[in-house]
């Protein structure tokens, strides 16, 4: 054989390994996401949207915001009944409860010295939420850090990226979108590997990190390939995603069975997270936010 037919040979097989590799990461990107952590308290899984967890540094348990508010439910509670018992026996108003962790029970709210060395405990066990958790004061500048660093949150969401957490590969794809810092400040905007970084949270079940996977190809106008990501992200119970899907159907770029599979699958997807704490959670966080309006 030639040199110049070795050559168109090579090329040939190379091209075929890319395809294959593309085929393969094509399927990997559209395999069903892995089922939704369960809040250790009531057992459902956790709500989609990250505001509506809490991370307990005493523990390492990631709790849902129903369990929380019931949690602290009990306790006013209970302070008001030793409260009102105290007053009637004209006795002095102390040894009244702390809130506490539903799951451990230690003092929910500690003094900041107490929560930063709760969070350095945590993350010396590699713990990925709390160093997530971490990244996020020091990008906000809240407490107990109250130092605004984009940098070392930089830091923090790379190293709980090697640890496989869908937050951080969230919050790095950010980064190299430039919503943090000045642009190139901290890394230069790379649309190519926020992208790969929304890739890794979609695979690894991150929800809305599937449902910007399918933003960017509706505004690439790839529609049949935004509902592919959609009907994923809204079997798991996204409500954004279903009305995208609506549309899509409504114009006809879905089958009525593909929509009526996927509407099904919402349905059961959020009866499985719902509760009666959760839903007064909600309610009662709106009616706090409408009050400081």
């Amino acid at each position: 054989m030639s040199d110049q037919g070795r050559k168109a040979t090579g090329d040939d097989e190379r091209g075929t390994r890319t395809d294959r590799k593309e085929e393969s990461d094509h399927e990997d990107l559209f395999r069903p996401p892995p089922s939704r952590p369960e809040c250790p308290i009531c057992l459902l899984p956790m709500p989609i949207d990250a505001t509506h967890v809490m991370y307990m540094s005493c523990c390492g348990k990631s709790i849902c915001i129903g369990c929380i508010f019931e949690n602290d439910r009990v306790v006013i509670e209970n302070n008001r009944e030793r409260s009102r018992k105290k007053l009637a026996k004209l006795e002095p108003l102390d040894g009244l409860v702390e809130p506490t962790c539903p799951f451990c029970r230690e003092i929910m709210f500690g003094t900041p010295g107490m929560e930063m060395a709760r969070y350095q405990k945590r993350m010396r066990m590699n713990d990925a939420d709390a160093i997530c958790q971490m990244a996020m004061l020091y990008l906000k500048g809240e407490p107990p850090v109250d130092i605004k660093n984009d940098g070392r949150a930089f830091e923090l969401y790379s190293r709980a990226a090697e640890l496989g957490s869908a937050l951080a590969y969230v919050a790095l794809a950010d980064f190299y979108y430039g919503l943090h810092g000045e642009s190139g400040s901290i890394v230069k905007v790379d649309k190519e590997k926020a992208v790969m970084y929304l890739k890794m949270a979609a695979r690894a079940g991150h929800i809305e990190a599937r449902y910007s996977l399918g933003m960017l190809e509706y505004g690439k106008g790839n529609i049949q390939m935004a509902h592919k990501h959609w009907r994923l992200s809204a079997s798991a119970g996204h409500e954004t995603s279903l009305d995208d899907i609506k549309i899509g159907y409504l114009q006809g770029h879905m089958s009525r069975d593909l929509y009526t599979e996927t509407l099904r699958s919402f349905c059961a997807s959020r009866k499985a997270g719902h509760s009666e704490d959760r839903e007064r959670a909600i309610a009662s966080i709106k009616k706090m936010q409408e009050q400081t309006k």
